[in-house]
């Protein structure tokens, strides 16, 4: 279950269940987390200090909306990894960061051999299919698919997400097999990306059981979290943050 701690934030009770993994999603109380915001630094470390974990290493991603992952090591362990949208880690004290307001932020656990990932799916990386790239690579180190949790975060839902018909012709000509991924309303189309990246997680096999949904719409949640559809470039517009690690 997906749940707001007293602290703040938002948690899934069954990544929490799992030993040594620290995990969250921040609101709109931790500040603007964009990489790009000189105070987004102070913001990063008060979130991290209420969900307990003190000073860790974090990675962060220079995110560009397409299917690029990376595998974080002691070999290439920096602050920000360049045009990336998803990091997966093993060892203990590092935390992956991602960012999004309204592009879903997926968490990847692995409960047995406690590889753990995230990535940022826009519509763009999710018709690049950037969670099937992260759960190969996940299997490719020695994970099993039937081990593997997947949690979607907060996003833009097919209750607020309306394209044009082009966009969705351009999903439904890559999948084919995936049926009603767009509904139509007051003459609008409305593209569900969060169904799609579930078909594509089972695709994979991953168990239904393993995919968890917040089920929160970020721009029907604008109180918690940032919405692009809802605020645009304005003052008052930035964005959250997803974190994952082990300690």
């Amino acid at each position: 279950m997906f749940k707001k701690s007293s602290k703040g934030y938002y948690f899934w009770e069954e990544f929490a269940r799992v030993d040594g993994i620290v995990h969250g999603f921040s609101t709109r109380k931790f500040a603007d987390m964009n990489i790009k915001n000189p105070k987004s630094n102070s913001s990063l470390g008060n979130f991290l200090k209420k969900m307990g974990v003190g000073n860790k290493s974090v990675v962060k991603m220079n995110q560009v909306h397409g299917n690029n992952v990376s595998f974080i090591s002691s070999y290439n362990h920096k602050e920000i990894i360049d045009k990336t949208d998803g990091l997966i880690a093993s060892q203990k004290d590092v935390f992956l960061v991602v960012t999004f307001a309204d592009c879903v932020p997926a968490l990847f656990l692995d409960k047995n051999k406690k590889f753990f990932g995230i990535a940022h799916a826009g519509w763009k990386g999710v018709y690049k299919e950037i969670v099937k790239t992260m759960i190969e690579k996940m299997v490719k180190k020695g994970s099993r698919r039937s081990e593997i949790m997947v949690g979607l975060g907060p996003s833009i839902r097919v209750c607020c997400y309306d394209v044009y018909k082009d966009r969705v012709d351009a999903f439904k000509d890559k999948f084919p097999k995936m049926k009603k991924i767009a509904k139509i309303k007051n003459g609008k189309i409305f593209l569900d990306l969060i169904k799609i990246v579930k078909l594509q997680l089972k695709n994979c096999g991953i168990l239904d059981r393993n995919i968890l949904d917040c089920k929160l719409c970020t721009k029907d949640n604008i109180l918690d979290f940032y919405s692009f559809r809802k605020e645009g470039n304005t003052k008052s517009f930035g964005l959250s943050s997803g974190i994952i690690g082990r300690i």
